[in-house]
Protein backbone atom coordinates (compact mmCIF):
# COMPACT_ATOMS: atom_id res chain seq x y z
CA UNK A 1 0.00 0.00 0.00
CA UNK A 2 2.62 2.67 1.15
CA UNK A 3 4.34 1.62 -2.81
CA UNK A 4 1.55 2.37 -4.32
CA UNK A 5 0.89 6.18 -2.18
CA UNK A 6 4.23 7.76 -2.34
CA UNK A 7 5.99 5.78 -6.07
CA UNK A 8 4.10 8.18 -8.34
CA UNK A 9 4.78 11.11 -5.94
CA UNK A 10 8.33 10.30 -5.87
CA UNK A 11 8.72 10.05 -9.31
CA UNK A 12 6.66 12.65 -10.30
CA UNK A 13 9.13 14.93 -7.62
CA UNK A 14 12.39 13.61 -9.21
CA UNK A 15 11.22 14.06 -12.97
CA UNK A 16 9.67 17.13 -13.32
CA UNK A 17 12.45 18.93 -13.92
CA UNK A 18 14.76 16.98 -15.98
CA UNK A 19 12.19 16.58 -18.50
CA UNK A 20 10.66 19.92 -18.70
CA UNK A 21 10.66 20.99 -22.22
CA UNK A 22 11.96 18.01 -23.49
CA UNK A 23 9.80 18.13 -26.94
CA UNK A 24 8.46 21.99 -26.19
CA UNK A 25 8.28 22.50 -30.14
CA UNK A 26 4.84 23.80 -30.13
CA UNK A 27 3.77 24.60 -26.21
CA UNK A 28 0.78 26.88 -26.68
CA UNK A 29 -0.45 24.32 -29.06
CA UNK A 30 0.49 21.53 -26.71
CA UNK A 31 -1.08 23.53 -23.63
CA UNK A 32 -4.62 23.39 -25.28
CA UNK A 33 -4.36 20.02 -26.16
CA UNK A 34 -3.53 19.07 -22.52
CA UNK A 35 -6.31 20.91 -20.89
CA UNK A 36 -8.36 19.15 -23.36
CA UNK A 37 -7.20 15.73 -22.28
CA UNK A 38 -6.94 16.92 -18.60
CA UNK A 39 -10.97 18.00 -18.56
CA UNK A 40 -11.77 14.88 -20.46
CA UNK A 41 -10.66 12.80 -17.74
CA UNK A 42 -11.40 14.62 -14.85
CA UNK A 43 -14.83 15.81 -16.05
CA UNK A 44 -16.01 12.43 -18.06
CA UNK A 45 -13.55 10.14 -17.79
CA UNK A 46 -13.54 9.50 -13.82
CA UNK A 47 -17.56 10.19 -13.24
CA UNK A 48 -18.50 7.55 -16.01
CA UNK A 49 -15.64 4.79 -14.44
CA UNK A 50 -17.09 5.72 -10.71
CA UNK A 51 -20.55 5.32 -11.89
CA UNK A 52 -20.04 1.84 -13.92
CA UNK A 53 -18.42 0.80 -10.59
CA UNK A 54 -21.16 1.57 -8.29
CA UNK A 55 -23.66 0.16 -10.15
CA UNK A 56 -21.74 -2.88 -10.16
CA UNK A 57 -21.01 -2.97 -6.46
CA UNK A 58 -17.86 -3.40 -6.47
CA UNK A 59 -15.88 -2.32 -3.67
CA UNK A 60 -12.27 -3.40 -4.60
CA UNK A 61 -12.53 -2.62 -7.67
CA UNK A 62 -13.69 0.90 -6.61
CA UNK A 63 -10.52 1.10 -4.03
CA UNK A 64 -8.08 -0.09 -7.00
CA UNK A 65 -9.21 2.73 -9.01
CA UNK A 66 -8.36 5.05 -6.13
CA UNK A 67 -4.86 3.99 -5.81
CA UNK A 68 -4.30 4.44 -9.48
CA UNK A 69 -5.19 7.95 -9.36
CA UNK A 70 -2.01 8.85 -8.35
CA UNK A 71 -0.22 7.04 -11.56
CA UNK A 72 -2.73 9.24 -13.59
CA UNK A 73 -1.98 12.47 -12.20
CA UNK A 74 1.56 12.25 -12.45
CA UNK A 75 1.94 11.01 -15.67
CA UNK A 76 -0.89 13.78 -16.99
CA UNK A 77 1.27 16.16 -14.94
CA UNK A 78 4.71 14.54 -16.43
CA UNK A 79 3.35 15.26 -20.15
CA UNK A 80 2.57 18.69 -19.11
CA UNK A 81 6.40 19.33 -18.68
CA UNK A 82 7.90 17.47 -21.24
CA UNK A 83 5.62 18.89 -24.33
CA UNK A 84 4.98 22.75 -22.59
CA UNK A 85 6.99 23.32 -20.25
CA UNK A 86 5.10 26.04 -17.58
CA UNK A 87 8.25 27.41 -16.34
CA UNK A 88 9.89 28.36 -19.05
CA UNK A 89 6.27 29.66 -20.57
CA UNK A 90 4.69 31.88 -17.95
CA UNK A 91 7.73 31.98 -15.18
CA UNK A 92 11.06 32.15 -17.50
CA UNK A 93 12.65 34.76 -15.61
CA UNK A 94 11.98 33.10 -11.72
CA UNK A 95 12.78 28.91 -13.76
CA UNK A 96 16.30 30.84 -15.12
CA UNK A 97 16.96 31.56 -11.00
CA UNK A 98 14.96 28.78 -9.53
CA UNK A 99 15.26 25.69 -12.32
CA UNK A 100 14.34 23.29 -10.10
CA UNK A 101 12.43 24.58 -7.43
CA UNK A 102 10.01 26.50 -10.14
CA UNK A 103 8.99 22.91 -12.55
CA UNK A 104 8.22 21.03 -9.07
CA UNK A 105 6.37 23.79 -7.62
CA UNK A 106 4.07 23.49 -11.12
CA UNK A 107 3.27 19.57 -10.42
CA UNK A 108 2.62 20.25 -6.75
CA UNK A 109 0.09 22.45 -7.21
CA UNK A 110 -1.33 20.64 -10.16
CA UNK A 111 -1.41 17.20 -8.23
CA UNK A 112 -3.70 19.03 -6.02
CA UNK A 113 -5.97 20.77 -8.35
CA UNK A 114 -6.64 17.37 -9.72
CA UNK A 115 -7.03 15.71 -6.16
CA UNK A 116 -9.64 18.84 -5.65
CA UNK A 117 -11.78 18.27 -9.08
CA UNK A 118 -11.86 14.31 -8.68
CA UNK A 119 -12.59 14.41 -4.98
CA UNK A 120 -16.54 15.34 -5.13
CA UNK A 121 -16.99 12.22 -7.45
CA UNK A 122 -14.91 9.67 -5.63
CA UNK A 123 -17.14 11.13 -2.80
CA UNK A 124 -20.42 10.85 -3.57
CA UNK A 125 -19.02 7.31 -4.91
CA UNK A 126 -18.30 5.83 -1.85
CA UNK A 127 -20.80 6.99 -0.10
CA UNK A 128 -23.27 5.13 -2.10
CA UNK A 129 -21.73 2.44 -0.58
CA UNK A 130 -20.22 2.92 2.18
CA UNK A 131 -22.11 4.13 5.85
CA UNK A 132 -19.22 6.34 7.08
CA UNK A 133 -20.28 10.37 7.50
CA UNK A 134 -17.25 12.09 5.27
CA UNK A 135 -17.46 15.34 3.63
CA UNK A 136 -16.21 16.16 -0.05
CA UNK A 137 -13.64 18.46 2.28
CA UNK A 138 -12.51 15.76 4.33
CA UNK A 139 -12.12 13.24 1.52
CA UNK A 140 -9.75 15.57 -0.46
CA UNK A 141 -7.90 16.67 2.94
CA UNK A 142 -7.39 12.51 3.20
CA UNK A 143 -6.01 12.37 -0.27
CA UNK A 144 -3.92 15.46 0.59
CA UNK A 145 -1.91 14.32 3.54
CA UNK A 146 0.43 12.03 1.65
CA UNK A 147 1.49 15.08 -0.78
CA UNK A 148 1.74 17.04 2.13
CA UNK A 149 4.14 14.95 3.74
CA UNK A 150 6.63 14.48 0.51
CA UNK A 151 6.18 17.46 -1.30
CA UNK A 152 7.93 19.74 1.16
CA UNK A 153 11.17 17.94 1.81
CA UNK A 154 11.17 17.51 -2.28
CA UNK A 155 10.54 21.37 -2.56
CA UNK A 156 13.43 22.12 0.01
CA UNK A 157 15.76 19.81 -1.52
CA UNK A 158 14.95 21.66 -4.84
CA UNK A 159 15.60 25.05 -3.49
CA UNK A 160 18.95 24.08 -1.77
CA UNK A 161 20.56 22.26 -5.14
CA UNK A 162 19.35 26.15 -6.83
CA UNK A 163 20.88 28.03 -4.03
CA UNK A 164 24.05 25.61 -3.82
CA UNK A 165 24.33 25.37 -7.66
CA UNK A 166 25.78 29.11 -7.75
CA UNK A 167 29.07 27.68 -5.40
CA UNK A 168 30.89 26.64 -7.80
CA UNK A 169 33.71 24.56 -6.39
CA UNK A 170 34.43 21.72 -9.48
CA UNK A 171 33.37 23.48 -13.05
CA UNK A 172 30.68 20.54 -14.25
CA UNK A 173 29.84 19.44 -11.06
CA UNK A 174 27.49 22.12 -9.70
CA UNK A 175 25.68 19.81 -7.82
CA UNK A 176 28.30 18.44 -5.76
CA UNK A 177 27.60 20.89 -2.65
CA UNK A 178 24.08 19.56 -2.45
CA UNK A 179 25.29 16.16 -2.28
CA UNK A 180 27.86 17.10 0.41
CA UNK A 181 25.07 18.25 2.32
CA UNK A 182 22.87 15.96 1.87
CA UNK A 183 23.57 14.00 4.83
CA UNK A 184 23.28 17.00 7.37
CA UNK A 185 19.97 17.78 5.24
CA UNK A 186 18.70 14.05 6.13
CA UNK A 187 19.27 14.46 9.83
CA UNK A 188 17.79 17.86 10.54
CA UNK A 189 14.60 16.35 7.99
CA UNK A 190 14.71 13.36 10.59
CA UNK A 191 14.77 15.10 13.49
CA UNK A 192 12.16 17.79 12.22
CA UNK A 193 9.45 15.15 10.60
CA UNK A 194 7.26 14.70 13.56
CA UNK A 195 6.02 18.60 12.75
CA UNK A 196 5.37 17.51 9.24
CA UNK A 197 3.20 14.53 10.48
CA UNK A 198 1.73 16.64 12.17
CA UNK A 199 0.49 18.96 9.50
CA UNK A 200 -0.28 16.49 7.32
CA UNK A 201 -2.48 14.54 10.02
CA UNK A 202 -3.52 17.70 11.72
CA UNK A 203 -2.87 15.50 14.90
CA UNK A 204 -3.16 16.19 18.40
CA UNK A 205 -1.73 15.69 21.82
CA UNK A 206 -3.77 12.98 23.70
CA UNK A 207 -5.15 13.30 26.96
CA UNK A 208 -2.14 13.09 29.31
CA UNK A 209 -5.18 12.01 32.43
CA UNK A 210 -7.09 9.17 30.20
CA UNK A 211 -5.96 5.87 31.09
CA UNK A 212 -4.53 5.50 27.53
CA UNK A 213 -2.24 7.63 27.84
CA UNK A 214 -1.20 6.82 31.26
CA UNK A 215 -0.49 2.44 29.72
CA UNK A 216 0.96 3.74 26.69
CA UNK A 217 3.55 5.80 29.25
CA UNK A 218 3.91 2.58 31.57
CA UNK A 219 4.99 0.50 28.81
CA UNK A 220 7.06 2.72 27.40
CA UNK A 221 9.07 2.95 30.54
CA UNK A 222 8.92 -0.79 31.17
CA UNK A 223 10.41 -1.15 27.60
CA UNK A 224 13.32 1.26 28.57
CA UNK A 225 11.87 3.97 25.64
CA UNK A 226 11.73 7.27 25.88
CA UNK A 227 8.55 9.37 24.22
CA UNK A 228 8.33 12.95 23.75
CA UNK A 229 4.30 12.28 23.53
CA UNK A 230 1.21 10.26 22.04
CA UNK A 231 -0.98 11.86 18.94
CA UNK A 232 -3.97 11.18 17.73
CA UNK A 233 -3.75 11.03 14.25
CA UNK A 234 -6.89 12.34 12.56
CA UNK A 235 -8.06 10.77 9.51
CA UNK A 236 -10.60 13.03 8.58
CA UNK A 237 -13.83 10.31 8.68
CA UNK A 238 -12.39 7.75 6.81
CA UNK A 239 -12.70 4.24 9.15
CA UNK A 240 -8.96 3.85 9.62
CA UNK A 241 -7.27 1.73 12.42
CA UNK A 242 -3.89 3.01 12.17
CA UNK A 243 -0.76 3.38 13.96
CA UNK A 244 2.77 4.81 13.49
CA UNK A 245 6.02 5.79 15.31
CA UNK A 246 8.03 9.17 14.38
CA UNK A 247 11.10 10.75 15.42
CA UNK A 248 15.50 10.22 15.80
CA UNK A 249 15.56 11.28 19.34
CA UNK A 250 14.20 11.36 22.77
CA UNK A 251 12.58 14.49 22.96
CA UNK A 252 11.46 14.05 19.13
CA UNK A 253 9.96 10.84 19.40
CA UNK A 254 5.74 10.56 19.18
CA UNK A 255 3.26 8.01 19.02
CA UNK A 256 0.48 8.36 16.44
CA UNK A 257 -2.88 6.15 16.63
CA UNK A 258 -5.33 7.07 14.38
CA UNK A 259 -8.84 8.01 16.50
CA UNK A 260 -10.88 5.17 15.19
CA UNK A 261 -8.45 2.94 16.48
CA UNK A 262 -8.83 4.70 19.67
CA UNK A 263 -12.24 4.54 19.68
CA UNK A 264 -13.17 1.21 18.23
CA UNK A 265 -10.08 -1.20 19.26
CA UNK A 266 -10.31 -2.69 23.39
CA UNK A 267 -7.25 -1.82 25.44
CA UNK A 268 -5.91 -5.20 25.13
CA UNK A 269 -5.86 -4.60 21.00
CA UNK A 270 -4.69 -1.17 21.43
CA UNK A 271 -1.48 -1.74 23.96
CA UNK A 272 -0.23 -4.97 20.95
CA UNK A 273 -0.25 -2.49 18.44
CA UNK A 274 1.83 0.65 20.91
CA UNK A 275 4.07 -2.32 21.55
CA UNK A 276 4.83 -2.98 18.10
CA UNK A 277 5.60 0.37 17.22
CA UNK A 278 7.62 0.94 20.60
CA UNK A 279 9.62 -1.83 19.22
CA UNK A 280 10.46 0.07 16.49
CA UNK A 281 12.14 2.57 18.53
CA UNK A 282 13.50 -0.08 20.97
CA UNK A 283 14.78 -2.21 17.99
CA UNK A 284 16.24 0.92 16.58
CA UNK A 285 14.80 0.84 13.51
CA UNK A 286 14.71 4.45 12.61
CA UNK A 287 18.59 4.69 13.09
CA UNK A 288 18.23 1.81 10.51
CA UNK A 289 16.61 3.54 7.94
CA UNK A 290 18.73 7.07 8.64
CA UNK A 291 21.36 4.35 7.58
CA UNK A 292 19.76 3.43 4.83
CA UNK A 293 19.17 7.01 3.50
CA UNK A 294 22.71 7.84 4.17
CA UNK A 295 23.96 4.95 1.66
CA UNK A 296 21.82 6.14 -0.62
CA UNK A 297 23.53 9.23 -0.70
CA UNK A 298 26.82 7.73 -0.80
CA UNK A 299 25.69 5.46 -3.73
CA UNK A 300 24.54 8.84 -5.31
CA UNK A 301 27.85 10.89 -4.46
CA UNK A 302 29.73 7.68 -5.61
CA UNK A 303 27.75 7.67 -9.25
CA UNK A 304 28.31 11.31 -9.85
CA UNK A 305 31.89 11.62 -9.69
CA UNK A 306 32.46 8.30 -11.43
CA UNK A 307 30.22 9.63 -14.52
CA UNK A 308 32.37 13.18 -13.69
CA UNK A 309 35.76 12.05 -13.81
CA UNK A 310 35.67 9.03 -16.28
CA UNK A 311 32.62 9.28 -18.31
CA UNK A 312 32.35 13.00 -18.64
CA UNK A 313 30.45 13.07 -22.46
CA UNK A 314 28.39 10.64 -20.72
CA UNK A 315 25.55 13.60 -20.69
CA UNK A 316 26.17 13.99 -24.29
CA UNK A 317 25.62 10.24 -25.47
CA UNK A 318 22.81 9.74 -23.42
CA UNK A 319 21.57 13.27 -22.34
CA UNK A 320 20.48 14.85 -19.18
CA UNK A 321 17.50 12.78 -19.54
CA UNK A 322 18.75 9.43 -20.12
CA UNK A 323 21.40 10.10 -16.87
CA UNK A 324 18.36 11.20 -14.39
CA UNK A 325 16.56 7.98 -15.87
CA UNK A 326 19.37 5.86 -14.94
CA UNK A 327 19.59 7.23 -11.36
CA UNK A 328 15.82 7.02 -10.71
CA UNK A 329 15.97 3.37 -12.24
CA UNK A 330 19.31 2.67 -9.64
CA UNK A 331 16.93 4.55 -7.07
CA UNK A 332 14.00 2.51 -7.63
CA UNK A 333 15.96 -1.36 -7.53
CA UNK A 334 17.54 -0.13 -3.90
CA UNK A 335 14.39 1.08 -2.64
CA UNK A 336 12.10 -1.34 -4.61
CA UNK A 337 14.35 -4.93 -3.55
CA UNK A 338 16.87 -3.52 -0.36
CA UNK A 339 14.93 -1.19 1.49
CA UNK A 340 11.37 -3.20 1.11
CA UNK A 341 13.38 -6.24 2.53
CA UNK A 342 14.53 -4.05 5.33
CA UNK A 343 11.08 -3.15 6.19
CA UNK A 344 9.41 -6.25 6.20
CA UNK A 345 11.75 -7.81 8.52
CA UNK A 346 11.57 -4.75 10.83
CA UNK A 347 7.83 -5.35 10.73
CA UNK A 348 8.44 -9.07 11.63
CA UNK A 349 10.75 -7.93 14.63
CA UNK A 350 8.29 -5.20 16.16
CA UNK A 351 5.74 -8.05 16.06
CA UNK A 352 8.08 -10.60 18.03
CA UNK A 353 8.66 -7.64 20.24
CA UNK A 354 5.41 -6.59 21.21
CA UNK A 355 4.39 -10.69 21.84
CA UNK A 356 7.41 -10.85 24.21
CA UNK A 357 5.95 -8.05 26.43
CA UNK A 358 2.18 -9.08 26.25
CA UNK A 359 0.21 -12.29 25.48
CA UNK A 360 0.64 -13.83 21.86
CA UNK A 361 -3.54 -14.53 22.13
CA UNK A 362 -3.90 -10.58 21.87
CA UNK A 363 -1.99 -10.26 18.95
CA UNK A 364 -3.79 -13.16 16.81
CA UNK A 365 -6.83 -11.54 17.65
CA UNK A 366 -5.88 -8.33 16.66
CA UNK A 367 -4.08 -9.20 13.34
CA UNK A 368 -7.92 -10.87 12.76
CA UNK A 369 -9.55 -7.43 13.36
CA UNK A 370 -7.37 -5.35 11.58
CA UNK A 371 -7.80 -7.90 8.51
CA UNK A 372 -11.60 -7.59 8.79
CA UNK A 373 -11.33 -3.87 8.69
CA UNK A 374 -8.25 -3.90 6.06
CA UNK A 375 -9.93 -7.03 4.07
CA UNK A 376 -7.49 -8.44 1.74
CA UNK A 377 -6.30 -6.10 -0.57
CA UNK A 378 -5.58 -6.61 -4.40
CA UNK A 379 -1.90 -7.58 -5.30
CA UNK A 380 -0.97 -4.75 -7.37
CA UNK A 381 2.86 -5.80 -6.69
CA UNK A 382 4.83 -8.98 -6.08
CA UNK A 383 5.20 -9.61 -2.07
CA UNK A 384 8.95 -9.13 -2.44
CA UNK A 385 8.06 -5.10 -3.16
CA UNK A 386 5.61 -4.23 -0.55
CA UNK A 387 7.00 -3.20 2.80
CA UNK A 388 4.48 -4.88 5.19
CA UNK A 389 4.30 -8.44 5.11
CA UNK A 390 0.87 -10.67 4.80
CA UNK A 391 -0.78 -10.66 7.91
CA UNK A 392 -0.78 -14.09 7.76
CA UNK A 393 2.23 -14.44 7.58
CA UNK A 394 3.16 -12.30 10.85
CA UNK A 395 0.86 -14.33 12.82
CA UNK A 396 2.67 -17.28 11.77
CA UNK A 397 6.44 -15.31 12.29
CA UNK A 398 4.85 -14.70 16.26
CA UNK A 399 3.48 -17.96 16.73
CA UNK A 400 6.81 -19.78 15.61
CA UNK A 401 8.81 -17.08 18.14
CA UNK A 402 10.24 -18.61 20.89
CA UNK A 403 12.84 -16.32 21.66
CA UNK A 404 13.15 -13.00 23.94
CA UNK A 405 13.65 -9.15 23.28
CA UNK A 406 17.85 -9.45 23.89
CA UNK A 407 17.42 -12.01 20.53
CA UNK A 408 15.16 -9.80 18.69
CA UNK A 409 17.64 -6.78 19.73
CA UNK A 410 20.60 -8.73 18.20
CA UNK A 411 18.83 -9.18 14.89
CA UNK A 412 17.82 -5.85 14.19
CA UNK A 413 21.64 -4.64 15.63
CA UNK A 414 23.04 -7.17 13.13
CA UNK A 415 20.83 -5.25 10.62
CA UNK A 416 22.31 -1.89 11.01
CA UNK A 417 25.58 -2.88 11.36
CA UNK A 418 25.14 -4.08 7.92
CA UNK A 419 24.04 -0.55 6.94
CA UNK A 420 26.72 1.15 8.52
CA UNK A 421 29.15 -1.57 7.03
CA UNK A 422 27.98 -0.73 3.82
CA UNK A 423 27.96 3.19 4.62
CA UNK A 424 31.52 2.77 5.75
CA UNK A 425 32.54 0.90 2.02
CA UNK A 426 30.79 4.00 0.22
CA UNK A 427 32.78 6.25 1.81
CA UNK A 428 36.11 4.12 1.28
CA UNK A 429 35.22 3.86 -2.29
CA UNK A 430 34.78 7.80 -2.66
CA UNK A 431 38.58 8.43 -1.22
CA UNK A 432 41.01 7.66 -3.93
CA UNK A 433 38.39 10.48 -6.24
CA UNK A 434 38.66 12.63 -3.23
CA UNK A 435 42.94 13.77 -4.24
CA UNK A 436 41.42 14.23 -8.02
CA UNK A 437 38.73 16.76 -7.13
CA UNK A 438 41.41 18.52 -4.85
CA UNK A 439 43.17 19.30 -8.14
CA UNK A 440 40.34 19.95 -9.90
CA UNK A 441 39.02 22.66 -7.23
CA UNK A 442 43.15 24.38 -7.07
CA UNK A 443 43.10 24.59 -10.62
CA UNK A 444 39.93 25.88 -11.12
CA UNK A 445 41.21 28.44 -8.56
CA UNK A 446 44.47 29.07 -9.15
CA UNK A 447 46.17 32.36 -9.30
CA UNK A 448 46.41 34.14 -12.25
CA UNK A 449 50.25 35.32 -10.97
CA UNK A 450 51.32 31.82 -11.72
CA UNK A 451 53.55 30.85 -14.04
CA UNK A 452 52.06 29.50 -17.44
CA UNK A 453 54.77 27.13 -17.58
CA UNK A 454 53.59 25.66 -14.20
CA UNK A 455 50.22 25.59 -14.16
CA UNK A 456 50.17 24.29 -18.03
CA UNK A 457 52.56 21.13 -16.32
CA UNK A 458 49.66 20.49 -13.49
CA UNK A 459 47.12 20.38 -16.04
CA UNK A 460 48.76 17.86 -18.40
CA UNK A 461 49.86 16.05 -14.88
CA UNK A 462 46.27 15.97 -14.44
CA UNK A 463 45.46 14.77 -17.81
CA UNK A 464 47.40 11.39 -16.97
CA UNK A 465 45.22 10.37 -14.58
CA UNK A 466 42.06 10.94 -16.19
CA UNK A 467 42.54 11.61 -19.85
CA UNK A 468 41.06 14.40 -21.96
CA UNK A 469 38.33 16.17 -20.09
CA UNK A 470 35.69 18.82 -20.39
CA UNK A 471 36.30 20.31 -17.33
CA UNK A 472 39.97 20.45 -17.46
CA UNK A 473 39.95 22.30 -21.29
CA UNK A 474 37.35 24.77 -19.46
CA UNK A 475 39.84 25.67 -16.70
CA UNK A 476 42.57 26.25 -18.60
CA UNK A 477 41.24 28.41 -21.31
CA UNK A 478 39.79 30.60 -18.31
CA UNK A 479 43.38 30.44 -16.75
CA UNK A 480 44.62 31.48 -20.47
CA UNK A 481 42.01 34.55 -20.46
CA UNK A 482 42.41 35.46 -16.57
CA UNK A 483 46.66 36.07 -16.99
CA UNK A 484 45.96 37.90 -20.39
CA UNK A 485 47.31 35.08 -22.90
CA UNK A 486 44.76 35.90 -24.83
CA UNK A 487 46.06 34.19 -27.99
CA UNK A 488 46.19 30.32 -26.56
CA UNK A 489 42.82 31.23 -24.92
CA UNK A 490 41.36 32.23 -28.29
CA UNK A 491 42.98 29.58 -29.99
CA UNK A 492 41.31 27.22 -27.32
CA UNK A 493 37.90 28.53 -27.84
CA UNK A 494 38.14 27.49 -31.36
CA UNK A 495 39.45 23.91 -30.52
CA UNK A 496 36.84 23.52 -28.65
CA UNK A 497 34.04 25.11 -30.54
CA UNK A 498 35.08 22.45 -33.18
CA UNK A 499 35.06 19.59 -30.97
CA UNK A 500 38.71 18.94 -30.88
CA UNK A 501 40.45 18.52 -27.50
CA UNK A 502 42.06 21.74 -26.36
CA UNK A 503 44.80 20.37 -24.57
CA UNK A 504 46.16 17.85 -28.08
CA UNK A 505 46.17 20.89 -30.23
CA UNK A 506 47.89 23.28 -27.66
CA UNK A 507 52.05 22.86 -28.71
CA UNK A 508 54.51 23.87 -25.91
CA UNK A 509 57.00 24.34 -28.31
CA UNK A 510 55.38 26.92 -29.87
CA UNK A 511 53.68 28.90 -26.56
CA UNK A 512 55.43 32.03 -25.10
CA UNK A 513 56.02 30.52 -21.88
CA UNK A 514 58.27 27.57 -23.54
CA UNK A 515 59.96 29.51 -26.36
CA UNK A 516 60.95 33.13 -26.68
CA UNK A 517 58.70 34.14 -29.32
CA UNK A 518 56.20 36.24 -29.23
CA UNK A 519 52.77 35.10 -28.39
CA UNK A 520 51.21 36.24 -31.22
CA UNK A 521 53.32 34.09 -33.44
CA UNK A 522 52.53 31.55 -31.29
CA UNK A 523 48.73 32.06 -31.52
CA UNK A 524 49.24 32.43 -35.48
CA UNK A 525 50.90 29.14 -35.97
CA UNK A 526 48.70 27.13 -33.83
CA UNK A 527 45.86 28.95 -35.41
CA UNK A 528 47.00 28.08 -38.93
CA UNK A 529 47.88 24.69 -37.84
CA UNK A 530 44.49 24.01 -36.73
CA UNK A 531 42.86 25.53 -40.02
CA UNK A 532 45.06 23.34 -42.31
CA UNK A 533 43.66 20.40 -40.65
CA UNK A 534 40.67 20.81 -42.41
CA UNK A 535 42.44 20.63 -45.80
CA UNK A 536 44.85 17.95 -45.25
CA UNK A 537 44.15 15.08 -47.47
CA UNK A 538 46.79 12.39 -46.21
CA UNK A 539 43.59 10.05 -45.30
CA UNK A 540 42.42 10.50 -48.33
CA UNK A 541 44.72 10.35 -50.51
CA UNK A 542 48.07 10.12 -48.72
CA UNK A 543 49.14 13.77 -50.18
CA UNK A 544 50.76 15.47 -46.90
CA UNK A 545 51.37 18.64 -49.13
CA UNK A 546 50.08 21.10 -46.97
CA UNK A 547 51.27 19.83 -44.01
CA UNK A 548 54.51 19.39 -45.15
CA UNK A 549 54.60 22.44 -46.47
CA UNK A 550 53.29 24.10 -42.71
CA UNK A 551 56.52 22.22 -41.48
CA UNK A 552 58.98 24.08 -44.11
CA UNK A 553 57.72 27.34 -42.46
CA UNK A 554 57.59 26.58 -39.04
CA UNK A 555 61.30 25.38 -39.20
CA UNK A 556 61.92 28.55 -40.71
CA UNK A 557 60.83 30.97 -38.70
CA UNK A 558 61.19 29.39 -35.44
CA UNK A 559 65.02 26.89 -35.63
Amino acid sequence: MLISLFLPLIILGFLSNDVAGSFSNFPWTALFVWIYLSAYFIWFFIPVKLEKLTLEGDFNKLISFQDRLPWFFSILILLLQIFVDPTKLFLPGMGNRFPQTIPLIFSACFYLLFLWLSSSCFHKAFQKLLFWQQTPNEYFRARASIPILLFPPLLIGAFLEDTLSSIIIIPGLSDLPLIVLAPIFCLILYLLSPNLFNVAWQATSLDEGSPLSRDIKALAEKTGVKIAGVKIWNTFGEPIPNAAVVGLLDSFRYVYLTRFLVDTFTPEEQMIIVAHELGHFALGHVWTYMAFTLNLVGITLALRLSIFLYVPNLSETVGSIGITIGEMAIFLVIFLVVFTAISRCSEIQADQFSVSLLDKKYFVLTMDRLKRFIGTPSRKFPWWMETHPEIQKRVDSVQNFNGDIATIGRQARNIRMIMLGLLGISIVAIFPFLPILFEFHCLSFSSKEEPGAQFFQRVMELRKKIGDHPALEEITIKNCFSRGDWATAVFGCFSAFAGTPVLNQINPELEVFHHPVSPEIAFYFNFVEFLLKFFDFRAIHGVPFFYESFNFIQVFFCP
